[in-house]
């Protein structure tokens, strides 16, 4: 008798896949989100609070409830309060080397959006300014720029090779490999 798939095998596989992304969903990812949020704590600025955060590894999504953000200024007051959100990451963007949501949902959000002096609003304090980025964090964020997927780099290697600019030089680069030079030095 011919199989054509092998069934036990395929059944196996997606076993272990399911048991994977239940315990990176209900149990690991629980237990690193206090790291994860001292984390976020030290670099923004701000007190963040979370009371439960799931990420989901087989469908690239996270799930996040009871999420708290405070004002920097005054930690006892706080400026947004999210009852339930959820993010997923599009595949097609991370294969190009980028992080995409391909879908976000907020729901129960509560924002206390108050206007200051200067004519900025308080949420703007939450978003660090470009005088206030340390030079580590600079550096850090410096080195995706130049960052591009593999179509990216063909076309511009392409575009900069068949340029009038590149066929250019490379004709003068011609020409001068060709030039005869002569080196005299001084006798001793």
């Amino acid at each position: 008798m011919f199989k054509i798939f092998n069934t036990k095998g395929i059944l196996m596989v997606a076993g272990v896949l399911v048991v994977i992304h239940l315990a990176a969903g209900l149990i690991i990812s629980p237990i690193l989100a206090g790291a994860v949020i001292k984390a976020m704590n030290k670099v923004s600025g701000t007190k963040i609070s979370a009371k439960k955060i799931n990420v989901w590894p087989l469908t690239l999504s996270l799930t996040a409830g009871d999420v708290k953000i405070f004002d920097p200024e005054d930690e006892t007051k706080c400026m947004v309060a999210v009852k339930r959100s959820g993010a997923r990451l599009s595949i097609m963007g991370l294969l190009s080397k980028r992080i995409v949501f391909s879908n976000i949902t907020v729901s129960g959000a509560k924002i206390d959006l108050e206007g200051e002096s200067d004519g900025s609003f308080n949420l703007q304090k939450l978003a660090p300014s470009s005088e206030s980025a340390s030079s580590e964090e600079k550096s850090f964020f410096s080195k995706f720029k130049g960052k591009q997927d593999w179509f990216g780099k063909i076309f511009k290697m392409l575009r900069d090779s068949s340029s009038e600019k590149a066929s250019e030089k490379k004709k003068e680069e011609v020409i001068a490999a060709r030039k005869v030079e002569k080196e005299v030095f001084p006798a001793r």
